[in-house]
């Protein structure tokens, strides 16, 4: 959804492309064994902290280098989020709710990812001042 606001905003070639959407998802898979080694309340702090910093990062970006490099640390931290988060929530969660709850937290995952592709078809439509 962010590739042709991209195209938009910052002159790229095919490779360029490819790189921005490779860099968003590098990290998905690697580093799920931290939480199990340094543990995961620790790690799930970091991680929210790389997803507001960078996403910030990535809204600031000056060229496609600093996008690229910014959407690859934001895309770390959106890989090690899916197995610390769902981890993290079953060890915290009573018992007796932790079903609704984890149910109720991957369901806004997938709220959000339809709210992000409704604000990417929007943002074409609106024009800056």
């Amino acid at each position: 959804m962010a590739n042709p606001l991209i195209s938009q905003n910052f002159f790229v070639t095919p490779a360029q492309k490819g790189l921005v959407s490779a860099a968003a998802i590098v990290g998905a898979g690697l580093l799920g064994p931290l939480g199990d080694r340094f543990g995961r309340s620790r790690i799930f702090r970091i991680d929210l902290r790389l997803f507001v910093v960078f996403s910030v990062f990535c809204a600031l970006a000056w060229d496609i280098w600093s996008l690229i490099a910014f959407r690859f640390v934001l895309g770390v931290a959106i890989g090690l989020d899916y197995p610390i988060a769902a981890g993290y929530l079953a060890e915290i969660l009573p018992t007796r709710n932790r079903g609704r709850w984890l149910i109720s937290a991957f369901s806004l995952q997938a709220a959000g990812m339809l709210l992000g592709a409704e604000a990417a078809a929007v943002a074409p439509r609106i024009t800056p001042p």
